[in-house]
């Protein structure tokens, strides 16, 4: 029996583990999946579908050791930035996409030490720099639910595939949100872990925004099935450099004091987003919780100390990158602006302070209220029409607080607007609490979910 695609991560390693499918069908059907979908929606930057087979074939060569793999047999994909070996990790920069990785980044060698099978690189922003997904390279991306709009960036190419069936999970990176929106605007759940838990060595945004230390970028997940969140990041967990984290078992959600942002002040969210997170509360509240409002403390500071931390360079890093080559506009506009703000040694730890202050009073105002976990936006406004996510860029405050905050964060989708378009909220825990969010992400999964398809329009 071939796999379909309404298939979960956890259902096709049990099939595979049991040999009643094989890791070779599994991934061909992946495979004939992305060649049919691709051409309406451009979400494969780099076919690996010369590999993959192989990759599958020896899986179902040492059933032995394929029994003991979390993720045997699984397909997924990773984004273009994170190095996988023969590929180019370009970033959609011409200048870049001539050079080709040696060996697998961190994150590809865990999935495959875990049984996984990347079959494509997807899509993403130009340097990973904007919430839509297009560049001079591969192109733009669309929404498989309406493809006149956007999947959302910068893994926006991951996250079409996994909303449009190709694979159950992918991976992506997440600096500022570059996930949890995607996975907002297609229909997905998501994970970004605790500041530090994983690492992105061997990948474009650990060579990109090395200047930028005082925030830290993670592997993010992406998946259908918000049940597959959890053994994605143990199979993570395990090819991490780091000391072993706490377990990712999905905490109970009885007791828990979780506080409810209606607005952060800064964007107001649209009427299809308020009330996905109204749906969610009530969820959280049915499963035992005890929901709270909560007013994120200075929001606008924190956004303007997101802000600082990527000028801080004064454009060297983008520019280093583009090498001459084409930049999208969005990444032009990016690197005038960041003319001139260049910090010294004296003002880069000026901003650590700050970064350190603003840490502290968060906790401390969760702390006023006993709260374990924040239950909120995830972005303001549903898919946006491909080219206008300007319109709306202070959006990103909704996702971007947690990164610089360094708290995990994970996104579960709630609703449909009007038009039919995914909506979905985000919960927020302290540092090293992903339990807490996979337990409230398990419990708001319980609501009315989006349509799965890809559209006509």
């Amino acid at each position: 029996m071939t796999p379909d695609d309404s298939e979960t991560a956890a259902a096709i390693t049990e099939r595979v583990r049991s040999r009643l499918a094989s890791a070779t069908e599994t991934v061909a059907a992946a495979i004939a999946r992305a060649e049919q979908t691709n051409p309406r929606l451009n979400a494969v930057a780099i076919p690996l579908y010369d590999t993959a087979p192989a990759a599958a074939r020896r899986l179902d060569g040492d059933r032995i050791a394929t029994r003991r793999l979390p993720l045997a047999g699984v397909p997924v994909s990773v984004k273009e930035s994170i190095d996988v070996a023969g590929t180019p990790s370009s970033g959609g920069v011409e200048a870049l996409a001539r050079d080709l990785a040696t060996d697998d980044g961190r994150i590809a060698t865990a999935l495959r030490a875990a049984g996984a099978v990347p079959i494509a690189k997807g899509n993403l922003a130009q340097l990973a720099w904007f919430a839509e997904t297009e560049n001079p390279v591969y192109g733009r991306t669309s929404n498989p639910h309406a493809l006149d709009r956007s999947p959302g960036g910068s893994s926006g190419g991951d996250a079409a595939l996994v909303a449009a069936g190709v694979v159950p999970v992918a991976i992506g990176t997440d600096l500022g949100g570059s996930v949890r929106q995607p996975a907002h605007c297609c229909g997905i759940a998501a994970l970004k872990p605790t500041e530090g838990r994983l690492s992105l060595a061997g990948s474009l945004d650990e060579r990109l925004f090395a200047a930028f230390p005082w925030i830290v970028g993670q592997p993010g997940i992406l998946a259908r099935d918000p049940a597959d969140l959890a053994p994605v990041l143990a199979a993570l967990d395990a090819g991490a450099a780091a000391a072993p984290a706490p377990p990712v078992t999905p905490a109970p959600t009885h007791g828990l004091r979780v506080g409810v942002i209606a607005t952060n002040g800064i964007v107001d969210p649209a009427p299809a987003v308020r009330r996905a997170v109204e749906l969610a509360a009530a969820a959280v509240d049915q499963a035992g919780a005890h929901v709270v409002a909560f007013e994120p403390p200075a929001a606008g500071h924190a956004l303007d100390l997101f802000d600082e931390v990527f000028l801080s360079d004064g454009g060297a890093s983008i520019e280093l990158a583009l090498a001459g080559t084409a930049a999208h506009p969005r990444v032009a506009a990016a690197l005038a602006a960041a003319r001139g703000h260049a910090l010294d040694r004296a003002a880069g730890d000026a901003l650590a302070g700050r970064l350190a202050a603003y840490r502290r009073r968060f906790a401390a105002a969760l702390d006023a209220e006993r709260l374990d976990a924040i239950l909120g936006p995830v972005y303001p406004v549903p898919a946006v029409p491909h080219g206008t996510s300007q319109d709306v860029v202070h959006g990103q405050s909704y996702a971007s607080l947690w990164n610089l905050l360094g708290y995990p964060a994970g996104v579960v989708p709630v609703a449909a607007d009007p038009a039919g378009l995914p909506v979905a909220a985000q919960v927020a825990a302290r540092p090293w609490r992903e339990d807490v969010v996979l337990g409230l992400i398990a419990a708001i999964s319980t609501c009315e979910a989006p349509p799965r398809h890809i559209a006509d329009r």
